[in-house]
């Protein structure tokens, strides 16, 4: 089993510093996709079997200037596409704009870890009912860090479909014994076409290479390399635990 959902990480560029975020400890080079990256990652993606398309990474999407292009080509061309926004740079119109370019799924972002910035609770509660009145499939998603962060939210945004995410968490005293559920369900693009296995790998830690030097069969073939091979990724795989949470989450991969 390959996956079949994609991030393509059309900018890697981020209005806002939020604690916890790896974002901080990038080093490799900020940018947006280019429209020809897009196609050829998109060809590779269509030939791999892929049917959705998330275009979030490391960045913040509606920084990108042509994200409602990308919408439409990705859209055109048949696959599923959504996005998570940190809700900063969302109005009335964007989401209008946004669901006549073609956006089926829309998670906005409700953290309280955000240094000099939150938006308005009743502001981003009033953007998750308009984007579901238009149509779009609309969630919030919020990264925690403890038991105490869970059940806060969880009694605040009751009612509210939430996707709770457990704060990326490594610890070099333990090493993992379960198999990697990001490995098996998606990969990512980065904007400048270097292909990752999943956000951990913020500074390239791990490639699988880029999306003009691998075929298909040669990009399975890495994946299922990483899967047996998962605890030899030092200081990334080998001591991650995001995905093994012991939290109440129902955050889905």
């Amino acid at each position: 089993m390959y996956p079949k959902k994609v991030q393509i990480e059309i900018t890697n560029r981020c209005n806002l510093k939020c604690n916890g975020c790896l974002r901080e400890n990038m080093t490799r080079k900020k940018g947006d996709i280019t429209y020809d990256t897009l196609l050829d990652a998109l060809l590779l993606c269509d030939d791999f079997g892929i049917e959705k398309v998330v275009l979030h990474n490391w960045g913040e999407p509606l920084l990108h200037p042509n994200i409602l292009k990308i919408i439409k080509i990705i859209n055109i061309l048949g696959f599923k596409v959504g996005f998570t926004t940190n809700g900063t740079l969302l109005t009335h119109d964007k989401l209008i704009e946004l669901k006549e370019a073609g956006l089926d799924k829309l998670d906005i972002s409700y953290n309280k870890n955000t240094k000099g910035f939150f938006l308005n609770p009743s502001m981003l509660q009033s953007f998750y009912h308009i984007s579901n009145g238009l149509g779009i499939d609309t969630w919030f998603r919020s990264v925690v860090f403890s038991k105490e962060d869970y059940d806060k939210l969880k009694d605040e945004l009751d009612g509210y479909n939430v996707r709770f995410q457990r704060g990326m968490y490594f610890d070099k005293n333990k090493i993992r014994n379960k198999p990697c559920k990001a490995i098996e369900n998606l990969f990512i693009i980065q904007w400048d076409g270097t292909i990752v296995p999943c956000c951990a790998m913020y500074d390239n830690q791990y490639t699988y290479g880029t999306i003009w030097d691998i075929t298909v069969d040669e990009l399975k073939k890495e994946i299922d390399t990483l899967k047996q091979n998962l605890l030899y990724v030092e200081n990334s795989c080998s001591h991650c635990f995001e995905v093994d949470s012991e939290l109440p989450l129902s955050f889905k991969l």
